[in-house]
């Protein structure tokens, strides 16, 4: 009895903390997974519509952000926390750096594999046009990928094993062979500065960059191949 009488007021204790639920911890994992899995349901259902290639990566970057904040709504943290959106630790010249060297990057990119590799060729949409859509998608798939799927994953597998998840799914995301290394190169580029800052900005202003200032460049006919 003496022994029984024991346990029970240990199991009471205020002092002693209570085992976390599984659940949290499993969550971490899954919900990153359950939101690409669901962006890209809907990505690969806008494939099959009779649309120009432009308007399906604006609709893409738009379902991307769009998936990312549905899923962040559910959390109890505030979107803006939930998605890194706040001031970080990096500031405006590591920020222009980023910018910089992802959009060097890109550019030569283009000037190796061509035009298509980004969907994209001179002559076509208007530059407004043109801005809007890759724009859209950066910030979309920033939002999806270093702002909701890396933080879930930090916390469960570490900084280092997030970026690198995170890096490869962006790159499969590409769903375009010649993109592959450009991408899971920029996704490791981008998954370093949301972790080192801890905040999505720096990767999302230097993708939004990157992707205008190279679809611009391409669309005015700046490149000659």
């Amino acid at each position: 009895m003496a022994s029984t009488s024991l346990n029970q007021n240990a199991a009471f204790d205020p002092s002693v903390s209570p085992p976390p639920p599984p659940w949290p911890i499993r969550r971490s994992v899954l919900s990153p997974f359950a939101a690409l899995a669901s962006g890209l349901a809907l990505t690969l259902a806008l494939v099959t519509l009779p649309l120009p290639h432009g308007s399906i990566r604006f609709l893409g970057g738009a379902i991307s952000a769009l998936t990312a904040t549905l899923f962040a709504a559910f959390s109890r943290l505030p979107i803006v926390d939930r998605l890194r959106l706040r001031r970080g630790a990096f500031d405006v010249r590591d920020t222009a750096l980023l910018t910089a060297a992802v959009t060097t990057a890109s550019i030569a990119f283009v000037t190796m594999f061509g035009f298509s590799s980004i969907g994209f060729a001179p002559g076509g949409p208007s530059l407004a046009r043109v801005a809007a859509i890759a724009c859209v998608t950066a910030v979309g798939e920033e939002l999806l990928f270093r702002g909701y799927i890396q933080p879930r994953l930090e916390e469960r597998w570490g900084s280092r094993a997030a970026v690198l998840v995170t890096a490869a799914i962006f790159c499969a995301w590409q769903l375009d062979a010649r993109q592959a290394a450009l991408g899971f190169a920029l996704g490791l580029a981008f998954g370093w500065s949301a972790s080192r800052a801890r905040s999505t900005r720096p990767a999302l202003v230097a993708h939004a960059v990157a992707r205008t200032v190279t679809a611009l460049c391409v669309a005015i006919g700046a490149f000659s191949l």
